[in-house]
């Protein structure tokens, strides 16, 4: 399944790629332009995803993270109207019930000036609870933020920029370099075979002179 993300492209003229230098450089560097603009805008939108997460930790704890039952294939089928219902039920009651905690936990921090350093003790606790647990799901969804809004759009525009690659005049200078040394090398065997040419013609002429003597 995995080759259908790749152009067909990419192998066509993988020969041309390991001969010319100049060709490999310019799709080189393309690919690494296309690799770091990707980057760039995977990382600011991870960025946001913390800064949003970190801004209101408390609505992200209440996210009850579902998981497999030891159930049987067998056993598994598509949910009901009424198992949606209960389903619904159950995340609200999650979440109400993830929002009583952080409030008991809050509610428990004391206030009296002379109970600072068990106020500060409790809040560093939530404060590492909270993280752990942010830490943890933001943990298990990487592989799928990265796969999701790295990889999957980076592998769609790869082949746009692909296709708009132009080269640049320092390219053009070199290749109407190679060109004229390509002519001057053309114009020396050209030279070089009509001496040649030359050569035969008067061995010819030779070979057929000799031979009229031998029969008179």
């Amino acid at each position: 399944a995995d080759e259908k993300m790749y152009s067909v492209l990419f192998t066509k003229h993988v020969e041309q790629l390991k001969q010319d230098p100049m060709v490999k450089e310019v799709v080189f560097e393309t690919f690494d332009k296309v690799v770091d603009r990707q980057y760039e805008e995977f990382m600011a939108l991870f960025e946001n995803t913390l800064c949003a997460t970190f801004n209101n930790p408390w609505l992200f704890m209440k996210r009850r993270v579902l998981s497999i039952d030891d159930q049987s294939l067998e056993e598994t089928y598509l949910p009901t109207f009424e198992d949606l219902k209960e389903r619904i039920e159950t995340e609200m009651q999650s979440g109400a019930d993830v929002e009583q905690m952080i409030n008991g936990w809050v509610a428990n921090v004391p206030e009296d000036l002379h109970e600072v350093d068990e106020a500060v003790d409790k809040v560093t606790g939530i404060i590492i609870a909270t993280f752990k647990h942010i830490r943890s799901q933001i943990a298990d969804q990487a592989g799928l933020f990265g796969e999701s809004f790295f990889k999957l759009p980076m592998m769609r525009r790869l082949e746009e920029d692909m296709c708009r690659i132009e080269l640049q005049d320092h390219h053009l200078e070199v290749y109407v370099k190679q060109q004229q040394e390509h002519e001057e090398d053309l114009a020396k065997v050209n030279d070089a075979l009509k001496d040649v040419k030359a050569c035969l013609e008067k061995l010819r002429t030779f070979q057929a002179s000799k031979g009229s003597r031998l029969r008179s």
